[in-house]
């Protein structure tokens, strides 16, 4: 039995993890150009966490998998959004797309979800 964490937002998880996905933490840092002193940096602080990946749904229901998880993106709003080997967090469904592979079984699919930073406490 397998109890890794799959990803889940919102209440929906999906059948089996994605094949690949990336979370970006972000700072930003502005430079300034000083006639004096030359470049001067300055940390604004963090942008909102990315999380963006790729997967597959397959079998007889994939579309219908496919079916649930746009139409979660469909609905908009911030969710808590939990990942494998991550602390949740308050994000967006930001995007979605699909493209079907040889075979009617097997839709290929991306995501991307954008972190809700105005629910965001101790995040970092």
């Amino acid at each position: 039995m397998n109890n890794e964490v799959k990803l889940r937002f919102k209440g929906y998880e999906l059948p089996y993890n994605p094949k690949s996905f990336s979370l970006k933490k972000e700072r930003h840092i502005l430079q300034l150009n000083s006639p004096l002193s030359g470049s001067v940096i300055q940390d604004l602080g963090f942008h909102a966490r990315v999380l963006t990946g790729e997967g597959k749904f397959y079998g007889t229901d994939a579309k219908k998998q496919y079916d649930a998880l746009y139409s979660l993106f469909e609905k908009g709003g911030s969710g808590v959004l939990h990942i494998p080997g991550q602390k949740p967090f308050h994000a967006y469904f930001a995007s979605i797309s699909a493209s079907r592979v040889a075979g009617p079984d097997m839709i290929s699919y991306t995501f991307k979800f954008i972190e809700d930073c105005q629910k965001a406490k101790g995040r970092w």
